[in-house]
């Protein structure tokens, strides 16, 4: 039967196929009983029959359908495994997430809890499984904005004992994240430090340290990262990353770099990226590689571009910052203080403040757009 209803889905018999697999799954129960560790027969009828519910649009029978079993087999479970065994663990998980689907978010937070506990008892706190489930925690904690939670939870995490696993750096990185966007900046600062220090490719960590240095005041050390950011991805044609390097070298003056290598980066952005989706930042970050390098005409004729594009949120306040600073450059001192008036506007209407506990995952741009416009102001209202 089971076979023949795999054959109708595939067909696209759908009505069918699903009508077969409730009755195999009725006939699993009556046969081998629900939730036995040593008859899973039932467990696997389960799962065809919530995805076949699931690929045919039906997805709040599939939940149900997942509740109703898994809840009584997870006691089953428990009693014939024991409570940590790893098929208990992964029968809780498979429940929280049914939870959550259903909103029902309370009960999915304490049973990810309690696996996580149970997992760091049983294996340790550096065990894949551990680590696995404690991702899976932190990710529903920020899905849920509750990141002062992940924080705490992630704060476990022992910087002394990491290593270059994947599993441990992807949870460095998202701490590192988490830090940032709650306003913790030496903290962001030191994981994505360690994170380079143990995985130096990922352009991204790059792209994430080089903006908290400029914001702790540590520009010694951000000269010297700027520096190592460009030379190890000079070379690059990927025009994401082009960008993200050239704007980290170029977020503060005097640098260190050599900006003509960084203008060839955000030169390699807007030529191999002019189809990207993120083209308007690439032209930024362009415009701001021409306004490092003095050569102001070209960078308002950039800034025009991003502005005809995008006037509001980040990308608005740093591109009239540089146009405003290319303009007074140039004379232009009436029409630079509008540009810089209009940053200031889009910063206190639509940037998020520091007091409110959480810049959000555009924490990088929040500090870059505070670097320029503190730039802007200490070049412009001076006059």
């Amino acid at each position: 039967m089971n076979g023949l209803a795999s054959s109708y889905h595939e067909a696209g018999r759908r009505d069918e196929a699903l009508k077969l697999f409730e009755q195999t799954l009725e006939l699993r129960k009556t046969k081998f009983g629900w939730g036995d560790p040593e008859a899973p027969q039932t467990m696997q009828g389960l799962t065809e029959l919530m995805l076949s519910y699931q690929n045919a649009g039906r997805r709040d029978e599939a939940k149900k359908l997942g509740m109703k079993l898994l809840e009584p087999g997870l006691e089953i479970m428990k009693a014939k495994r024991g409570p940590d065994h790893p098929e208990t663990l992964g029968m809780m998980d498979a429940i929280a997430n049914l939870y959550h689907a259903a909103g029902r978010r309370d009960e999915a937070f304490k049973l990810r809890e309690q696996t996580l506990e149970l997992r760091k008892a049983k294996l340790g706190p550096d065990h894949p499984d551990t680590l696995k489930s404690m991702d899976g925690l932190v990710d529903a904690y920020v899905k849920a904005k509750r990141h002062h939670d992940a924080e705490t939870l992630l704060k476990k995490l022992s910087i002394s004992t990491m290593t270059n696993k994947p599993q441990q750096l992807a949870l460095l990185r998202t701490r590192g994240n988490i830090h940032a966007r709650l306003g913790h900046w030496k903290e962001a600062s030191t994981d994505f430090s360690k994170v380079i220090e143990l995985q130096p490719t990922n352009h991204y960590d790059y792209h994430a340290l080089a903006p908290l240095l400029v914001q702790n005041g540590d520009l010694d050390a951000y000269r010297q990262h700027s520096v190592r950011a460009l030379a190890s991805f000079r070379g690059t044609d990927d025009p994401t990353i082009a960008e993200r390097m050239a704007k980290a070298c170029l977020i503060w003056p005097s640098a260190g770099v050599d900006l003509s290598a960084a203008g060839e980066l955000a030169e390699t952005a807007v030529t191999v990226g002019k189809k990207h989706a993120y083209l308007p930042y690439f032209e930024f970050t362009k415009g701001l590689a021409e306004y490092r390098q003095g050569h102001f005409v070209e960078a308002m004729d950039w800034m025009g571009k991003v502005l005809a594009k995008s006037k509001a949120s980040f990308l608005g306040v740093e591109a009239n910052l540089v146009m405003g600073m290319s303009q007074f450059r140039l004379g232009q001192l009436d029409t630079a203080r509008a540009s810089l008036d209009k940053a200031e506007e889009i910063e206190q209407t639509q940037l998020p403040k520091m007091e409110s506990g959480d810049l959000g995952s555009s924490w990088i741009d929040w500090i870059v757009a505070h670097a320029l416009l503190k730039e802007a102001r200490e070049l412009i209202k001076k006059q």
